[in-house]
């Protein structure tokens, strides 16, 4: 048995963006955290196992490439399933991990907006539940932190506190409403007045938590929009198209050319660093904030706030400044024909600047017989409408967190957008250089080099000028 002076932490969902970068810190920081072993759950996939995962898609990853080589030395990789009875581990393993355990970071969880509610709680509830109950079978455990998201309280004009959200009904059931189908996705959203399935997901998550934690020591810390990194593991490293780094991509790339927003709402957009920090301050007591809120349970928000927040007028004229540097990037010169709601306006700017030129490509693939290009713009197609649509709760509303920890003095949100910038250029977009600073790997862009194939983009161009100019004429 390992001496109780020193942590052995596991981590979920490192195979994610944040769950990447908590790792990172853990491992750089092991010494002064008196870290002995870092534990990650990794599930198969697709009938590969859980270490030629880590080897083939966490250790190669920009994230851990300023660490010395010996960096995995620390690691151990273990087979598991969050939604599997005993987390998917054979009796010896739960039986030795139980013993060895002594925090718990949960990272991992679905944040799909569109998931049926069953869907939701079993990615969202069910694996927490079940993490839970096997953290209270762990003799030292000393802190559980979950991630969860500071969208779980419904707007409001006014603050938005630490505390936990009012629900339309006892945890308990919804949470078995949700799993058997028989709640209306329409009906509970409306009653408790949240976006979608994964916030509510969430939320009940909380109440549930809190409700059951039993002698765990918890901490539920909320991020809002998480994107690319301020300072760790280098400035601007994001490996993720998810949220705002998507409609950055898509701008970059040419292909979002009109966008469902108000430009005086202001996003809170929060580093992933700043969250991994978070994390782990809340795991190991390192913030020196006492017990707060819901019985004894600290509910901790890891946000920017209305002072770092970042007005989407101010983020359109960054990005239009930023991309207009570096046009090699791009397919099509990025450019906003029209941003704001989601009105007649915006349906006649979508159907000539996206849409038409969008299907356009589409059938010349399908009279081509070109299966795997058809494929890439139906779902490129689909991807576009899903950010204006699933977005647009965001885009037009400001929220007003207090969070119990600013961000640093030194924190300036025009300079961390650019950075944010320069990251989604260099890590996600193709056709960026290869040996810029921050090691990012030998394939620039891979995440969306095939998006849009050249011979493509004059279809796009010249379909979107023909619209343009036969409906000036025709009005």
């Amino acid at each position: 048995m390992m001496p109780l002076s020193e942590n052995c932490i596991l981590v979920t969902g490192a195979t994610g963006f944040l769950g990447k970068v908590v790792l990172e810190h853990l491992v750089r920081q092991h010494q002064a955290l008196r870290v002995r072993k870092i534990i990650i759950l990794i599930r198969e996939k697709k009938g590969t196992d859980s270490q030629t995962r880590f080897r083939d898609t966490v250790s190669p990853s920009p994230c851990f490439s300023l660490l010395p080589s010996s960096w995995t030395d620390i690691v151990e990789v273990v087979t598991g399933d969050l939604t599997a009875v005993n987390l998917g581990f054979d009796p010896v393993t739960y039986k030795r991990l139980c013993s060895e355990i002594t925090h718990i970071i949960h990272c991992a969880g679905c944040v799909k907006f569109h998931l049926s509610l069953a869907e939701a709680a079993e990615a969202n509830i069910s694996t927490v539940l079940s993490l839970l109950q096997f953290a209270q079978k762990c003799p030292h455990i000393k802190h559980f932190v979950n991630t969860s998201t500071a969208y779980v309280i419904p707007h409001c004009f006014g603050p938005i506190y630490e505390t936990l959200a009012p629900l339309p009904g006892t945890a308990w059931e919804l949470y078995q409403g949700m799993l058997s189908g028989r709640l209306s996705t329409k009906e509970v959203l409306h009653q408790s007045r949240l976006a979608n399935s994964y916030t509510l997901s969430k939320s009940v998550a909380e109440h549930l938590l809190v409700a059951r934690k039993g002698r765990v020591p918890l901490t539920i810390v909320r991020p809002s929009i998480i994107s690319a990194s301020w300072h760790h593991p280098f400035p601007g490293w994001i490996d993720s198209l998810s949220a705002f780094a998507g409609f950055l991509a898509a701008y970059g790339n040419g292909l979002l050319r009109v966008i469902n927003a108000a430009p005086q709402t202001i996003l809170d957009i929060i580093p992933v660093d700043e969250v991994a920090t978070r994390l782990i301050g809340a795991a190991l007591s390192l913030d020196g904030l006492p017990s707060t809120s819901d019985e004894g349970v600290r509910i901790l928000y890891a946000t920017a706030s209305l002072l770092n927040g970042l007005p989407i007028q101010l983020i359109r004229s960054q990005m239009t400044s930023h991309f207009a540097r570096f046009k090699a990037v791009s397919f099509r010169q990025p450019h906003v024909h029209y941003l704001g709601p989601h009105g007649i306006r915006f349906r006649i700017y979508d159907f000539i600047h996206q849409s038409v030129p969008l299907w356009m490509a589409t059938a010349l693939s399908a009279v081509q017989g070109k299966s795997k290009q058809l494929y890439e713009l139906k779902s490129l197609r689909y991807g576009l409408s899903r950010l204006n649509h699933d977005f647009h709760y965001f885009t037009h509303r400001t929220f007003n967190f207090r969070p119990s920890i600013q961000l640093p003095d030194e924190f300036q949100p025009e300079i961390y957008l650019e950075v944010v910038l320069a990251g989604v250029r260099r890590h996600l977009l193709p056709r960026a250089k290869a040996n810029e600073p921050g090691k990012s790997s030998g394939r620039p862009g891979s995440l969306v080099q095939n998006l849009v194939p050249p011979h493509w983009v004059q279809i796009l161009a010249i379909t979107g000028v023909v619209l343009r100019l036969g409906i000036y004429v025709f009005f």
